[in-house]
């Protein structure tokens, strides 16, 4: 249950501007649909934002065709990565809709301000928002050069206290997550690039900084995940942070994911004294073949050599699998398999390979006529979706609890583990995260409606 930092960022932009801004996140309120759909109604606002990722967006779509009903003279915009990659979608399930592609924080400003639609780059609509009539895409918006310019997420909006990071992504708690850049250089085919592009944009250390600071000493955050695809966007930033680190003595521990480029002994050693104890690898595939059909861009040797170094520098270890990927065979998936017991890290993240919209995987299943389903709700990394010659759908959903049960529910690996709790939290997420594999294991999956 993380925080939705999109969000967070609009609200604050919109803050700037003098508005009145409400973010009402029903997952960490744990609100039923229905129930949300009521705070909605006895909400009035001049717009009403909706973001959801793809696997809960036909419930965005629900609520937000409800605020349309509710409310018709509230604007309702939708946003992030599945509409801005199928930017047609939301005006057949909500009316008078505007979406809203890409970063959203300048585009946000211009309609706060009341621009002419036609002028606003980024978005897309349908004239007097009349449903039937035909629908204009604006040119897509440039990138936001400098990060620095947005303001702090607005967390005196959000129910800090009802977050935390997954299972085997915290050591202490309160515990939360927050990003230092934006984009990403990687080229795989199974990510979607589109909403923050190709390159990595940086925050300065000032700000990253400060942020860290308001969340220990307002909120009392013990531990905190950098969810960034390339954590601070080099080697030279990466020292600069952690110096600084050091020197604010800021009581924080923190966890991210790391690339081979942005790995070496100094590197990993400053990082586990500026108080980092877990680096994330996407190793991806066993499979050197199948890693570079992904366009994985990562040799696996090196991959395996960084993470003896991260390992020889006291820090744990997670790494993220695939499966059943274009070009799957059986040897291939027993590959990652034996690669993951062999790295044997601490945590290890076991998906199926989920076609995206605006990914490459998914272009090629549209394309290829191999898509099986267009029901968002099963694109939750645990559902075959597309077919595949060269292996069968149950076979991938069976090797899929097969990995889980190999990997984690070995005595050597359970006791190995228990050796390495070091609080009350760890433990009590030690214990969480059995369960929960053990249910994904010995149990049979709900499938949505």
């Amino acid at each position: 249950m993380v925080p939705p930092l999109g969000l967070a960022y609009l609200a604050a932009t919109a803050e700037r501007l003098g508005a009145c801004v409400r973010i009402l996140d029903a997952q960490a309120l744990q609100l039923s649909e229905s129930q949300t759909a009521q705070e909605i109604t006895r909400s009035p606002a001049r717009f009403i934002g909706f973001t959801a990722t793809t696997p809960i967006v036909n419930g965005a779509y629900r609520l937000a065709a409800h605020a349309a009903d509710k409310h018709p003279h509230a604007r309702i915009l939708m946003g992030g990565p599945h509409v801005t990659a199928l930017p047609e979608e939301p005006f057949s399930k909500v009316p008078g809709v505007i979406v809203v592609r890409g970063e959203a924080e300048e585009t946000f400003v211009e309609i706060l301000d009341g621009k002419p639609f036609s002028e606003i780059q980024g978005i897309s609509f349908q004239e007097n928002g009349a449903p039937g009539a035909p629908i204009t895409h604006n040119p897509k918006r440039a990138l936001i050069a400098d990060l620095d310019t947005l303001p702090m997420p607005a967390y005196h909006l959000l129910p800090i206290s009802k977050y935390y990071p997954s299972l085997g992504n915290y050591r202490r708690k309160p515990a939360l997550s927050i990003i230092a850049t934006r984009g990403c250089y990687g080229k795989c085919t199974f990510c979607y690039r589109e909403t923050f592009g190709n390159t990595v944009r940086t925050r300065s250390i000032d700000l990253i900084i400060d942020e860290l600071r308001l969340l220990r000493e307002k909120y009392g955050i013990r531990d905190i995940s950098f969810y960034d695809d390339v954590f601070m966007g080099s080697k030279k930033k990466i020292h600069a942070f952690c110096e600084r680190m050091l020197r604010e003595k800021i009581d924080v521990i923190w966890l991210c994911n790391l690339r081979g480029e942005l790995t070496d002994p100094q590197t990993l050693a400053l990082m586990r004294r500026a108080g980092c104890y877990m680096v994330d690898y996407g190793v991806e595939s066993g499979s050197p073949e199948m890693l570079e059909s992904m366009h994985k861009n990562a040799e696996l040797e090196r991959t395996k050599e960084c993470i003896r170094m991260a390992r020889a520098a006291g820090l744990d270890i997670k790494c993220g699998f695939i499966i059943g990927s274009p070009g799957e065979t059986p040897a291939t998936m027993k590959a990652t398999l034996d690669t993951a017991m062999s790295i044997a890290p601490d945590t290890a993240m076991f998906n199926i390979s989920t076609p995206f919209p605006g990914t490459e995987i998914f272009q090629w299943a549209e394309r290829e006529g191999r898509l099986l389903s267009r029901n968002w709700d099963l694109y939750d990394y645990s559902h075959v979706l597309f077919d595949m010659p060269t292996m069968k759908k149950q076979d991938i959903e069976s090797f899929y609890k097969t990995v889980y049960r190999k990997f984690y529910l070995r005595p050597g690996y359970i006791a190995r583990r228990a050796l390495k709790l070091r609080s009350a939290d760890h433990a009590r997420m030690a214990a969480e995260a059995f369960f929960a594999i053990s249910r994904l294991v010995f149990l049979e999956r709900r499938k949505p409606v």
